[in-house]
């Protein structure tokens, strides 16, 4: 058996599922004294073959994903550890101080790895709390919450393979948040109440950018930027309470264009 071909063999087992090293290794020590070729390249070859095989076995799954397609794809399941993202108008009601806002343990997302990237779906949410105080103890006071859901569908590419990873990405992304606050509002004599409830219902994409880096045998961490195009639904209902019960609703619809520099950081196993 010429060198060629035993060197084919040992790359090709290197990448099997079963026996990383087999053929990798066996195969040059089994044909070592036959090969027709000098020690020099003989040597090299041998070096070549242990460290294909040990990249083989540090890095199986993520050669299995990328190298032999669909057919023998892998998963990966991943929860959001954080995230960095313009939270200012996710229930309906612009609040300019959390355009930048760190949410922790908020979301999870599966990824299924095939040819040349990944199919991938995520589900995301975002909650906090608003208060605004102006004026005390002669004052406005607003309490309020929101809350918002993002779904995301998309396909992933990879970049390159080794222990840390770029990649891209495109998603459809689906939205719903709400914001439900309560106003209170005191002046010498007067007191007046009202409740706002607002909704926001939206469809869009969303390009991405990330780094996936490896910390063992099927473990990683990956962190994802990403600017989202989004066409929204908004309703608001305020409601006044005192001195005067009435309801005010009004309904619109607008485009919304925001980046979020780091939406995405996730600890993730493959399987």
């Amino acid at each position: 058996m010429q060198w060629p071909n035993l060197l084919v063999l040992g790359f090709m087992d290197a990448l099997s599922t079963n026996g990383v090293v087999g053929i990798g290794v066996g195969v040059f020590f089994h044909n070592f004294k036959t090969m027709n070729a000098s020690l020099y390249i003989r040597k090299g070859l041998l070096v070549l073959a242990l460290s294909w095989s040990v990249v083989a076995m540090l890095c199986e799954n993520q050669l299995k994903a990328q190298c032999y397609g669909a057919s023998q794809s892998v998963n990966e399941l991943g929860i959001r550890i954080g995230s960095l993202t313009n939270a200012s108008s996710e229930g309906g009601l612009y609040i300019p101080e959390k355009s930048a806002h760190l949410g922790y343990f908020n979301g999870i997302h599966y990824k299924r790895y095939g040819a040349i990237g990944a199919f991938r779906t995520s589900l995301g949410l975002t909650r906090y709390d608003h208060e605004d105080r102006r004026g005390c103890p002669n004052c406005l006071r607003v309490d309020g919450k929101v809350t918002n859901l993002k779904f995301r569908a998309g396909y992933e590419f990879f970049m390159m393979l080794g222990p840390i990873e770029p990649f891209f990405a495109i998603d459809l992304v689906a939205a719903y948040g709400t914001y439900k606050g309560e106003t209170y509002s005191t002046g010498p004599g007067t007191y007046s109440e009202s409740t706002d409830v607002r909704n926001r219902r939206g469809m869009g994409f969303g390009p991405a950018a990330g780094l996936r880096v490896w910390l063992g045998y099927s473990i990683s961490i990956s962190a994802e930027a990403s600017l989202e195009a989004m066409f929204y639904g908004n309703s608001t209902q305020i409601s006044q309470i005192t001195p005067e019960a009435q309801t005010t609703s009004f309904f619109g619809n607008r485009f919304v264009s925001e980046f979020h520099p780091l939406n995405w950081v996730s600890l993730n196993v493959m399987f």
